[in-house]
């Protein structure tokens, strides 16, 4: 892999080139490569137990919902990866009856310099008075090219795939002239965040990352404002 660019600058890797703006890809965290993802609403840790193994934990600043997160990765060739990972998450204090988890699969082509990720899962949640999860496909792609010393271009994406479920809907009956809450299956729309922005790397482990995402439904638009900090530890 070369550390230079088409004008002979040193580039280099980006030393957080496993992560996008919330999802990952193929690439594994090496043996101890730690780090942190500061968000606006918490943090985000994530370890590197070993050559192709990470594991994590990302929670609000109220400390609810909790996150745990696990990724395997596989080498395929140099420049393409495969990984399987899955997040668990739990309610915590304010909502102890809440539950989710997402299985996912990410295939990615690259290096830690450039690289693009397609990944796809399943996300569920439930809760205890509920007597099974709701659950919902969803995909992504996601892509990153460091283009000088100091800076990456970062694109991610998170688009839940439509769907239906069974919602509790007030429903009129005609013949009986009255509203209702009854059982029915419902059409979920498609629900698309997608999140192109900047990595400005300020040092060796450090970065701060800016995001101009939007997201999409129901064909309006509303932007979402999106600042991160990465540390290493």
């Amino acid at each position: 892999m070369s550390s230079f660019n088409a004008n002979g600058d040193f580039v280099g890797e980006d030393k957080f080139a496993t992560r996008y703006f919330i999802t990952t890809n193929g690439l594994p965290l090496k043996r101890g490569e730690n780090y942190i993802q500061w968000n606006l609403f918490g943090p985000d840790f994530q370890f590197g137990i070993g050559e192709n193994l990470g594991i994590g934990l990302m929670t609000s600043w109220i400390g609810s919902p909790i996150i745990a997160t696990i990724k395997r990765s596989f080498q395929v060739n140099e420049t393409t990866h495969f990984a399987v990972g899955a997040l668990a998450g739990w309610g915590s204090w304010s909502f102890p009856e809440f539950g989710g988890f997402l299985p996912y699969a990410t295939f990615s082509k690259g290096n830690r310099k450039s690289n693009i990720a397609f990944s796809g899962g399943y996300g569920a949640i439930w809760t205890d008075n509920s007597s099974k999860a709701d659950g919902r496909p969803l995909t992504s792609i996601a892509g990153m090219v460091k283009v000088s010393k100091k800076l990456s271009l970062v694109f991610d994406s998170f688009i839940l795939l439509p769907s239906t479920a069974e919602r509790m809907v007030y429903n009129y009956d005609p013949l009986t002239g009255t509203y209702e809450y009854v059982n029915k299956k419902v059409k979920l729309d498609a629900l698309s965040i997608l999140m192109p922005g900047i990595r400005w790397h300020q040092s060796e482990g450090k970065a701060i990352q800016f995001g101009f995402a939007g997201y999409i439904q129901d064909g309006d638009a509303y932007p979402i404002p999106m600042v991160q900090w990465y540390r290493s530890f």
